[in-house]
């Protein structure tokens, strides 16, 4: 069977504990996982430089040193700048995937899914490149393009399709290819910013070169007016992570059993949901936390869910996903250790070294903790 060595694409632009988990995520889900990392101008000049060294310090994470400005619907350049860094350093790796920072892997196997293929894209939408009336804002703006015209045009195509850019995925020779193609057709990429372009050039540059395609790796969650999921795909993953199991009084199984399921050509080739929301007061994070304080409180006093718990924490430590990860964080704490050993004083001038000087005040003083 064949396997990938994906890189992922990140365009964070959040809290740091949300970029934290992210890559956390990744790493429980994927075999020698690559991730490179841009942080837009704003969360780079707020970036706590500890949370700039704990990133570097990761050895499958690499950090764009590149920040642009980036907002909803403007982050093509982004990445791009990632794949440009990723290219030019020699790294190896297969298939270049486009995330969002709200992107959460449930489950493993993607180097096996994306390895025959040469793109993971959408189902798009179809609009004529002419004066054809449309309600898409974007598609106008695209039409006002000079650039953008004469681009597709030159690709011989009467027509434009959109797609948004979560969890698809391009082989690294067809990346490569587009990449060449936009540098040769648009020199200078502070042209205009007044529109996505994610959301059409990559897509329509793949058009004409008979690359093998399947579907996007990502699930994109549906959100109206009112927190309502994808219900079916929602209790599908809930299902297959085993993480319905685990909420007190089978509430949550007895919701994900009630269900029906979605065809499993839906699910085939899906390993993330996209646009898990990040506010800390969103309605879902809410109950997730209510549901949270439920397990804590059965944890002490249910025999029962003491025993289920008991049970996936033996299948977690078995699961070799799992054990990489650890043995991940083991090789990055004993390369971090052999270092200080070599330069110990400059170990002692940083934050670690005030932490031991603390420490070693406050056993000198604290007669009840010398005592202890």
């Amino acid at each position: 069977m064949q396997h990938a060595r994906p890189a992922f694409s990140i365009t964070a632009h959040e809290r740091p504990e949300v970029l934290l988990d992210q890559l956390g995520n990744i790493a429980r889900f994927v075999r020698d996982p690559l991730v490179v990392v841009h942080l837009n101008r704003d969360m780079a000049a707020a970036c706590p430089p500890a949370l700039l060294r704990l990133l570097r310090a990761q050895a499958h994470v690499r950090v764009n040193p590149a920040h642009l400005a980036t907002r909803w619907a403007h982050m093509f350049h982004a990445h791009l700048s990632n794949f440009r860094l990723l290219h030019g350093s020699g790294e190896a790796f297969s298939h270049f995937v486009l995330l969002s920072s709200a992107d959460l892997f449930f489950r493993e196997g993607v180097e096996e899914a994306i390895a025959p293929w040469d793109a993971g894209v959408a189902e798009p939408s179809r609009f004529p490149l002419d004066d054809t009336p449309t309600h898409d804002e974007w598609v106008r703006r695209l039409r006002r393009d000079p650039v953008a015209q004469a681009l597709f045009r030159g690709l011989g195509l009467a027509d434009v399709v959109k797609d948004a850019h979560e969890g698809s995925f391009y082989r690294r020779a067809v990346m490569e290819a587009m990449v060449a193609r936009l540098d040769a057709a648009i020199p200078d990429w502070d042209y205009d910013d007044t529109y996505p372009k994610e959301e059409f050039f990559l897509r329509n540059l793949l058009r004409p070169m008979g690359a093998r395609t399947t579907g996007r790796i990502s699930h994109v969650l549906q959100w109206g007016s009112t927190p309502e999921l994808d219900r079916a795909v929602l209790a599908e993953v809930l299902r297959r992570s085993g993480l319905a199991a685990l909420v007190p009084g089978g509430r949550l199984a007895r919701w994900a059993a009630s269900v029906e399921p979605p065809p499993e050509e839906r699910m085939e080739g899906v390993f993330t949901l996209s646009r898990v929301p990040r506010e800390p007061d969103h309605p879902l994070r809410e109950k997730a936390n209510q549901m949270l304080a439920d397990l804590a409180f059965d944890l002490q006093h249910d025999k029962a869910m003491k025993a289920r718990v008991a049970k996936f924490k033996d299948e977690l430590i078995d699961n070799p996903a799992v054990q990489r990860w650890i043995d991940g964080l083991w090789q990055q704490a004993r390369t971090s250790l052999l270092k200080a050993a070599r330069d110990p004083d400059k170990v002692m001038a940083g934050k670690f070294g005030e932490m031991l000087r603390e420490l070693g005040t406050t056993l000198q003083q604290d007669e009840a903790l010398r005592t202890t």
